[in-house]
């Protein structure tokens, strides 16, 4: 009898799917002159250039009135890594690329977080988000991205009309939820938070582990000697 590999077990859990889905988030600094349209445009932009289609790429991008920004990406994993990597080495980006940082990096989700991608103008000003560069920056990145998933799990149970009604009133239902002005341009400055360029020296790829006993399933009983 053939026993099943963990790996028949993870693609029968996944009902064959052997995409493999990635989440980012990174903040940064607007640079003079530029709109939520142009913003907006140039990510549009970046993820056609990635090969992330528009039935792929989720998440949200976020334009604070203090002229900063945070995108919270999600996507196939090779899409969000070219993405990434897109963004790096692009000398005519809308930010200023020493203010790029990299929040968090998730790989193989359990799925999408959001149920589309979208670019919103935001003013959501909380003064106590202003921190020294050298205060403690993790309590509040974790907070930040518990919210943003708590937001998308209450999107994705709408659709249609009432989908876009809760995008174009998202500073009122989502107050709570959402990150201030302060706390965007704190992770931006904080020595804490990890460089776009940084970042891309250190992840190239997924983690890929194999251990002779993953091989089989269900695992063999530890031996007793």
């Amino acid at each position: 009898m053939k026993l099943n590999s963990l790996l028949d077990v993870i693609l029968n859990s996944r009902s064959g799917d052997i995409t493999v889905l990635n989440r980012v988030i990174y903040v940064g600094t607007v640079e003079a002159g530029k709109t939520t349209a142009d913003i907006e445009a140039y990510h549009r932009k970046l993820a056609t250039l990635s090969g992330l289609f528009e039935d792929q790429m989720r998440g949200i991008l976020l334009h604070f009135a203090n002229d900063t920004v945070m995108h919270l990406l999600e996507g196939p994993s090779t899409g969000v890594r070219d993405y990434v990597e897109q963004l790096r080495v692009d000398v005519t980006k809308p930010l200023l690329h020493s203010s790029v940082k990299i929040l968090l990096s998730t790989e193989d989700i359990d799925g999408y977080g959001f149920p589309m991608w979208t670019c919103k103008q935001l003013n959501l000003p909380r003064p106590d988000g202003d921190m020294n560069e050298k205060d403690p920056i993790a309590p509040h990145v974790f907070r930040l991205y518990a919210g943003l998933l708590e937001m998308g799990k209450d999107l994705l149970a709408k659709s249609g009309g009432e989908l876009t009604d809760a995008l174009d009133d998202m500073r009122n239902l989502y107050h709570e939820k959402l990150p201030g002005n302060e706390i965007v341009g704190s992770c931006i400055k904080s020595v804490y938070t990890t460089s776009l360029d940084g970042y891309c020296t250190v992840y190239s790829e997924e983690v890929q582990v194999l251990e002779e006993s993953e091989q089989c399933w269900p695992q063999a009983p530890p031996l007793q000697y």
